[in-house]
């Protein structure tokens, strides 16, 4: 059963969204939801990064490897991302409430708060502009390669998109 531990509702102007002292020794596997993200500015190929938050609250800007699968509405084609020691561990397109556009989706958390490597995978769908309002669809996983503990993660809006404007984050820890 997966325990509800925090909600944050994305609201006003922040480049940065952070979910901060929400991972701790209580659980090993962890839930996270978002809803209805959308951002301030339109930009071809929105998107908004994840990224960990160490022991401290700072964010690890290094040692994510990752690799996804999107799928976008203007093509019958996948386009793949695979990187190792990139500066995030997932990239999610992302729109403005303007264009109807927004984010949403599911990802897990395996030992964040552990000597170990942090391993994530996750999926989303949404509406995102690129040329023409079009439906998204994302899958794919990261994993941290050190083992810092991590006790929180972010959001981080594209420099081009503005600001996140507006959502909401469930985070859930799974009871044993």
């Amino acid at each position: 059963m997966f325990v509800n531990i925090k909600n944050v509702d994305v609201a006003g102007n922040a480049t940065t969204v952070s979910v901060d002292s929400v991972f701790d020794s209580t659980y090993e596997i962890y839930k996270v939801v978002w809803s209805n993200i959308t951002v301030q500015t339109q930009f071809d190929n929105d998107s908004m990064t994840l990224r960990l938050l160490d022991n401290s609250g700072s964010a690890i800007s290094t040692g994510y490897d990752r690799a996804q699968l999107y799928q976008r509405g203007f093509s019958a084609t996948f386009l793949e991302l695979k990187n190792t020691s990139t500066t995030n561990m997932s990239a999610y397109y992302v729109s403005t409430a303007a264009n109807n556009g927004n984010s949403n989706g599911v990802l897990y958390f395996y030992y964040p708060y552990s000597a170990k490597p942090t391993f994530m995978h996750h999926q989303s769908s949404g509406l995102a502009k690129y040329q023409s309002l079009l439906g998204n669809m994302q899958k794919g996983g990261g994993v941290l390669n050190t083992t810092a503990l991590c006790r929180g993660f972010q959001f981080v809006a594209r420099a081009e998109c503005g600001n996140l404007t507006s959502g909401k984050i469930s985070v859930y820890g799974l009871k044993e």
